[in-house]
Parts: structure tokens; C-alpha cells; sequence
């Protein structure tokens, strides 16, 4: 059910690109089956690694976990909220 409510949802609001962790790789093909056999356009799929915080524990709202928007009005720097999602950049 989980499947067919994305391929919906993704329907009604018109999702063109949908990027997401590598933990939902396995159903991308489902969804993609499904949108087939409704009739509906396929977004782009990529997906990356698994965002973690500094104890190993995946950044999600199903965890409540602080959106960038909450961080930067709590003070957090691009160059802090980097270190916690463990990206690097050459010019911090």
C-alpha cells in the first residue's frame, strides 16, 4: 500500500525528480511498475548515500530529526550542518 500511495501522491503533485537515500533503492523498480501500469509518468529517480548524524542514526522525519530550516534558525552554519551530514567541501 505504501508503493501505491507514493506513485500517487508523486501523480497528484506532479513530482518531475525525486532524490532519495539509497534505502528505498529496492522499491524504486516497484514504483516504477506501478506507474506504468496506471498510466503514469515516471519521475527521475537518484538516489545517495544514507544521511547520518555524529551517532550513526539516519537523518528522517519519521525520527523527528531537525529539518535544515530548524538548524539554520537555531544558528547552525553551512559549513555546521555540513559536518553533521558529514559533507565536505574545499573551500570550508
Amino acid at each position: 500500500s505504501y508503493n501505491l500511495a507514493v506513485v500517487i501522491d508523486d501523480h497528484i503533485q506532479e513530482v518531475t525528480n525525486v532524490t532519495r537515500g539509497n534505502d528505498l533503492f529496492l522499491v524504486t523498480p516497484i514504483q516504477v511498475l506501478l506507474q506504468a501500469l496506471l498510466g503514469l509518468r515516471t519521475p527521475c529517480y537518484n538516489h545517495h548515500k544514507l544521511i547520518i548524524d555524529h551517532t550513526g542514526r539516519r537523518l528522517a522525519k519519521r525520527n523527528r530529526s531537525k529539518s535544515l530550516f530548524e538548524l539554520r534558525e537555531e544558528g547552525a552554519s553551512v559549513s555546521d550542518i555540513r559536518n553533521i551530514i558529514g559533507i565536505s567541501h574545499y573551500n570550508d
